[in-house]
């Protein structure tokens, strides 16, 4: 008969512990901890509010349930080497996404007309404000082409 020692037990619980929450969780080959997220990317949730995690069919995990609703100010430049507001002055904006799906620069301001002194999005660029790091002043973009392209979503 043998003996087990008195710390085998918890370490062989310890070990298979380990390996069930370390192992792939979906059939994407996405891990939960891979290092990609930081706790600064979630949110805090109040009491009752709920948050599910699901991958889509493309392996992304959307998130739901959170406190933002989001309005799509996408579009394309009106005029050539014109500021054109995107969105207006919004002192409860909490997320603004601007990406420059055209092939020249796009030109980004906070609070005044954009100009080619503003912050440059390149051709394929983008920039997300969130968590109080964006202005809830008026939104500007500014692009050298009439009909350049750009997605922009404003949260609050």
């Amino acid at each position: 008969m043998h003996k087990i020692n008195r710390l085998a037990i918890p370490l062989l619980v310890g070990v298979l512990i380990a390996t069930f929450f370390c192992r792939d969780i979906s059939p994407h080959g996405h891990r939960w901890f891979d290092n990609s997220y930081t706790m600064s990317d979630f949110k805090t949730l109040s009491s009752g509010q709920k948050a599910t995690v699901v991958l889509d069919a493309g392996g992304n995990i959307p998130i739901t349930g959170l406190p933002i609703t989001y309005t799509d100010r996408s579009g394309t430049t009106t005029a050539a080497n014109v500021s054109q507001q995107l969105a207006a002055a919004n002192s409860v904006r909490k997320y603004l996404l601007f990406e420059n799906t055209s092939t020249d620069p796009e030109y980004v301001e906070f609070g005044a007309a954009a100009t080619t002194a503003s912050l440059l999005i390149p051709a394929g660029g983008g920039y997300v404000w969130q968590n109080g790091a964006q202005s809830g002043q008026t939104f500007n973009e500014l692009a050298p082409t009439t009909g350049d392209a750009f997605v922009c979503l404003e949260g609050q």
